[in-house]
């Protein structure tokens, strides 16, 4: 019990002492100036990275092009646990996170059912890509902009 007291005090003197050290009240919390990402860590199944890239480039990349909707940027990696790691542009806010499906989103899904003959046959498509996928782990973070 003592131990915990003590590791609570620690705690409280840390959490305050940027005040101290700050001439400013904190601020609300609020960040500005940034923008947001969804970013998609992806391990492909043993042998299927080539394939799961050449097939992203058949079949994704042309919806892209047709809809305007910005590509993830993708880093195919050389070192660690993931294959690639793709990140999606969001905008300055979290607002973007609270859609389950944005019109960006909608816009993108219909073009690629219209490229693919019918939505059916299009999440078969889906569905294949990610028979491919061993694992995936998607995040959120930002990326601070300079101020002008």
């Amino acid at each position: 019990m003592f131990r915990v007291i003590i590791v609570s005090i620690i705690m409280a003197i840390f959490s305050f002492s940027q005040f101290s050290y700050s001439e400013e009240a904190p601020d609300d919390g609020k960040r500005s100036n940034v923008e947001y990402y969804q970013i998609s860590y992806v391990k492909y199944k043993t042998g299927m990275a080539d394939k799961a890239r050449a097939f992203t480039k058949k079949y994704y990349d042309p919806v892209y092009e047709a809809t305007g909707v910005p590509k993830p940027f993708v880093i195919y990696m050389q070192t660690g646990p993931w294959d690639s790691v793709m990140l999606w542009k969001h905008g300055s806010s979290m607002a973007a996170f609270d859609w389950v499906t944005t019109p960006e989103d909608e816009k993108w899904v219909a073009e690629f059912a219209r490229q693919n003959g019918t939505l059916e046959k299009g999440m078969k498509l889906v569905a294949e890509y990610f028979s491919m996928v061993d694992k995936n782990v998607r995040e959120i973070g930002h990326h601070p902009i300079p101020p002008k």
